[in-house]
C-alpha cells in the first residue's frame, strides 16, 4: 500500500495531474503486486463513472454557466439592495444574500465570487466602502457556493462512498445559512468605522426589484422544492436546472442567447471531462484498495492510535486545511476520502456530517495561499494586489475556521434536515 501512495506523491511532485496520477499509480501497483487481472482496469474506470447520481454533476455545471452568462446577479443584487440598503453595512449584507442565492445557481467558489466582484465591489465602492474590504466581502461569499446546494463537491463525495446525494445536499442547507448569517453579522460589525452613504427604504423600490428578481430566485426554488417535495432526484434536478436556464434565456434574450448556450457549452464540457477522468481513476483506486483490503487495515490502525471521534475529525480538517494550500477542492475529495470515509464509518461518524465539514474545510482552502483561487480570481477583477485581497479576506476566514470547528461538535446542524426530508439516517457515534 505504502509503495502506492510513494509512488502517488512522487508523480504529484513532478506536476502530474491529479487525476493521471492517482490512476497511474494505482495501475503500476496492480501490476506489479497484485495477481488481479489488468484487463478489467477499463472495464473498472467505466463502470465507476457510469453512475446515475454523477449525471447530475455536469447538468448543474452547465445550468450554472448559463445562468452565470445571464443578467439574474444583478436583479438578485438590486432586490437584496433594496431590502437593505439603509442599513450601515447593508450593501455588504446585500452581496452575501447575493452570494447565497448565486451558491444555489451555480455551485462554483470562484465563478460566484468573480461575478460578484463585477457587481457588487463597484456598487459597495461608489458608496464609500475600501475596494480592499469589498474584494475581501465577495471572495469570502464566493466560498458559500459549494456549501449551499447543489453543490459538485457534494456529489463527488456521494458518488466515491454511496452516499445519499440529496441528503448531502439537504445536509449542507442548515450550515450554509448559519455561516452566511455569521458573515453577515460580521460585515455589520466591520462597516460601523466605515464612511458610507446609505439609501432610504422605498417600498415602490421593492416591489419593483422583487419582480425582476423573481426569475432568479425561481431556480433554487424549483431544484429544492423539487427534491423536498419527491418531484426530483438530484439528477433530475440538475436536468430541470438546465431546461430552466435554457427556456428563461430564450424568453429574455430570443435568439440571442444561442450564442451564450455554445459559450457555455464548452467550459461545461472540458470541466465534465475533467470531473469523469479523475473520477474514473478514483474508481480504479477504490476497487484496487477493497481487493487488497486496504481500508479494513487503514481503519483497524487508526482505531490502534486511540483517537477519540473528535480528535481524528480535527486532525482531517488540520490535514484539509494544508492540503487546501497546494491543491484543489477535487482533487483533496479524490485523494483523501477512499481513505478517511472507512476509518470514520468505523469510529460510527455520520457521513452526511463528514462531508459538510470537509466542504467548510474545503471553502477555506479557496482563500488560503498559495493556491487560494478566490482571492486570484477577485484579485484579477477588481485590479487589487492579492495581498490586500487577503488581508481583508482573514476576519471572514477566521469566521468560518470558527464555525467549522464548532460544527464537530453539533452534527445535529448537518443531520437534521436530511432525516426530516429525505428519510431517517441512523450511523451512531456523532451523526446518530
Amino acid at each position: 500500500m505504502w509503495v502506492m501512495f510513494i509512488l502517488l506523491f512522487a508523480l504529484l511532485a513532478l506536476g502530474v495531474p491529479i487525476g493521471v496520477a492517482l490512476g497511474s499509480s494505482a495501475v503500476a501497483y496492480w501490476l506489479l503486486f497484485t495477481y488481479m487481472n489488468p484487463s478489467i482496469v477499463p472495464a473498472v474506470f467505466f463502470e465507476f463513472i457510469n453512475s446515475y447520481p454523477l449525471m447530475a454533476a455536469p447538468f448543474f455545471i452547465l445550468a450554472g454557466m448559463l445562468m452565470e452568462r445571464s443578467a439574474l446577479l444583478g436583479q438578485i443584487f438590486d432586490f437584496a439592495d433594496s431590502l437593505l440598503g439603509w442599513i450601515k453595512g447593508g450593501m455588504g449584507a446585500a452581496g452575501l444574500l447575493t452570494a447565497v442565492v448565486f451558491a444555489a445557481l451555480t455551485g462554483s467558489a470562484v465563478a460566484a465570487a468573480s461575478a460578484l466582484s463585477v457587481i457588487v465591489v463597484p456598487r459597495m465602492v461608489s458608496i464609500g466602502h475600501t475596494k480592499e474590504y469589498s474584494a475581501g466581502l465577495v471572495c469570502a461569499g464566493g466560498t458559500l457556493a459549494q456549501l449551499i446546494p447543489p453543490s459538485v463537491w457534494m456529489i463527488i463525495y456521494g458518488v466515491i462512498t454511496e452516499t445519499s446525494v440529496a441528503s448531502l445536499f439537504f445536509g449542507g442547507i442548515v450550515p450554509g445559512l448559519i455561516l452566511a448569517t455569521l458573515l453577515i453579522i460580521l460585515n455589520l460589525f466591520l462597516s460601523r468605522s466605515q464612511p458610507v452613504l446609505l439609501s432610504k427604504f422605498d417600498v415602490k423600490r421593492v416591489g419593483h426589484t422583487f419582480k425582476y428578481s423573481l426569475p432568479g430566485l425561481g431556480l433554487p426554488a424549483l431544484v429544492l422544492g423539487g427534491m423536498y417535495g419527491g418531484i426530483f432526484t438530484p439528477t433530475e434536478a440538475g436536468a430541470a436546472a438546465c431546461a430552466y436556464a435554457i427556456i428563461y434565456g430564450y424568453i429574455a434574450k430570443k435568439g440571442r442567447f444561442t450564442s451564450t448556450v455554445i459559450a457555455a457549452t464548452k467550459p461545461a464540457m472540458r470541466t465534465t471531462a475533467m470531473l469523469f477522468l479523475l473520477l474514473g481513476c478514483v474508481g480504479i483506486f477504490q476497487s484496487l484498495a477493497a481487493n487488497q483490503y486496504w481500508p479494513q487495515e487503514l481503519a483497524k490502525w487508526a482505531l490502534g492510535l486511540g483517537l477519540t471521534k473528535y480528535s481524528f475529525l480535527f486532525l482531517y480538517m488540520f490535514v484539509g486545511l494544508v492540503l487546501g494550500c497546494f491543491l484543489d477542492g477535487l482533487a483533496i475529495i479524490a485523494l483523501t476520502v477512499p481513505v478517511v470515509y472507512p476509518i470514520g464509518m468505523a469510529m460510527g461518524i455520520n457521513p452526511i456530517h463528514l462531508c459538510i465539514l470537509l466542504v467548510i474545510n474545503l471553502q477555506l482552502g479557496t482563500i488560503t495561499p498559495p493556491l487560494g483561487l478566490n482571492v486570484y480570481a477577485v484579485a484579477g477583477v477588481t485590479k487589487q494586489p492579492v495581498t490586500a485581497v487577503l488581508k481583508s479576506t482573514m476576519p471572514f476566514f477566521f469566521v468560518i475556521l470558527v464555525f467549522m470547528c464548532a460544527l464537530v461538535f453539533l452534527p445535529q446542524l448537518t443531520t437534521w434536515l436530511p432525516t426530516v426530508v429525505v428519510k431517517p439516517v441512523h450511523f451512531g457515534g456523532l451523526g446518530g
